[in-house]
């Protein structure tokens, strides 16, 4: 089975980084956009797009320096000089940093593989509709049981762990499921035939969060189904390429693994909070316009985006040791179901949110047939053990298992006092939480219904990345 990256061509964040770096347009515009970039390293590093920073640097020092001659002033030309000058500091740390992040994304690149290619002869052989898929579903199972596991094995354990939860507790949900029958996580949780008729009926995609924990269920009971059933799993994977589903773009995820290993490098030698924010577009958006530099990003190529991108993502942040913020508010009952620790608990809340599937129930939590992008990030968090805590500010924040910590790159020496780092940015009380912007204020005030598109992954919302500071 091939599979392919095949991209959509449109205006992406990539594209447009890409025209302002190798074109001139109004001198005062692009001094501004260059200050935007440079507020601090931590901000550079996560604003580059599919190349590494170090690239990246390069790149506006080049444009910088050939707009230099255009300067009017010397008010203007001194703006330039101390963008080049910071670019030239940053560009010490990053060839000093980069070489050991590409070595580590590079191995970590070679696990995710190891375990896609299992994924994929998975597939291959329900493609083949063999009778009991021994060897390669025995060797998907088998590799999530090593002693020493990859982060990538580790998720695989982690859904099957949660699907055995699930399975012994599908009565829970009965009525939930006949009430809301074209609702895919209602689906999932429905009987075995039920399961594989939404499967057959394209109901329940095979991305995403969703996807992988009914891709999961597939791969356990798989020895169970009938023959037709098991035709009907073949039929499937051969008419809806599932294996794009399963994989994610190799080039992008290199991209993001080596800025989340110069960010928190960055961090650690700054003695800052290890920070990672997820939400939906909006908030998201408005983090790091309001606090830039202060938390990482899924930051890929838009046309590059997917949700087994976002999900591997997730892995390896949870793997370094991050703290993930979640940059929205969320309901009290959500909150106590994170805080439990109990992962159905979180299940029964998210749904208690399942709406009728009609354009005026859209919600924080309810999107469309669906739950919203957000509350599927937290679902894969916490199958893989993060525990979650309320922050004084309000915020919730998911934190992981420390054995699952492959390298601890937070600071032992964080303080709350303004320090300056060793670029010289001035940091702000940087041990102790804050009160946050969050997108609660824009819940209250917001038009009925609420756009889809508002809780969308921030790699979707194309809608979203139109306004780089949008108003809550």
């Amino acid at each position: 089975m091939s599979y392919s990256n095949l991209e959509t061509v449109r205006s992406t964040n990539l594209t447009t980084l890409n025209v302002w770096l190798c074109n001139d347009g109004d001198f005062n515009t692009d001094i501004q956009k260059a200050e935007k970039y440079l507020q601090n390293m931590g901000n550079f590093i996560l604003s580059s797009v599919d190349f590494t920073p170090l690239e990246f640097a390069e790149k506006m020092e080049v444009k910088l320096k050939r707009i230099l001659g255009q300067a009017d002033n010397t008010i203007q030309e001194e703006k330039l000089n101390d963008c080049i000058n910071k670019i030239e500091n940053y560009k010490k740390f990053l060839k000093l940093n980069l070489p050991a992040a590409e070595k580590k994304a590079n191995n970590l690149i070679k696990q995710y593989k190891n375990v896609t290619d299992i994924k994929e002869e998975c597939l291959n052989e329900m493609l083949r509709a063999k009778p009991k898929l021994h060897r390669a579903r025995n060797l998907f199972i088998k590799v999530a049981q090593q002693a020493d596991k990859s982060i990538f094995q580790r998720g695989i354990n982690s859904y099957q762990i949660l699907w055995d939860q699930l399975s012994t507790n599908l009565k829970i949900f009965k009525d939930i499921v006949k009430k809301y029958p074209e609702n895919q996580l209602a689906l999932l949780l429905h009987d075995p035939q039920s399961f594989i008729e939404a499967l057959e009926d394209g109901k329940i995609p095979l991305g995403g969060e969703l996807g992988a924990l009914a891709l999961q269920r597939i791969f356990s009971e798989y020895p169970q189904l009938t023959v037709r059933q098991k035709v009907s799993i073949a039929t499937l994977i051969e008419k809806t390429q599932i294996e794009r589903d399963t994989h994610c773009n190799s080039v992008a995820l290199k991209s993001e693994i080596i800025k989340l290993q110069l960010y928190a490098q960055y961090c650690r030698d700054n003695d800052l909070p290890l920070v990672a924010w997820i939400g939906s577009a909006r908030p998201v958006f408005s983090m790091i316009a309001d606090h830039p530099g202060e938390g990482a990003y899924l930051n890929c190529d838009d046309a590059k985006w997917s949700p087994e991108l976002n999900s591997t993502w997730l892995l390896i942040v949870s793997s370094m040791g991050y703290e993930i913020k979640l940059v929205e508010q969320h309901y009290p009952k959500v909150v106590d179901a994170l805080t439990s620790g109990n992962i159905l608990n979180y299940v029964s809340a998210l749904i208690d949110e399942i709406r009728p599937f009609r354009k005026e129930f859209d919600s924080q939590y309810h999107g469309g047939d669906q739950p919203t992008a957000t509350p599927q990030e937290i679902l894969r968090l916490m199958s893989i053990g993060c525990k979650a805590k309320k922050n004084d500010d309000g915020s919730v924040s998911l934190t992981p298992p420390k054995s699952w910590v492959a390298e601890d790159y937070r600071s032992r020496k964080i303080k709350g006092l303004p320090q300056k780092d060793n670029i010289g940015r001035e940091s702000q009380d940087v041990g102790v939480s804050r009160t946050r912007r969050h997108s609660v204020a824009f819940f209250k005030g917001s038009a009925q219904p609420v756009k889809k598109s508002l809780f969308e992954h921030p790699g979707e919302s194309e809608e979203i990345r139109k306004n780089e500071k949008p108003k809550l």
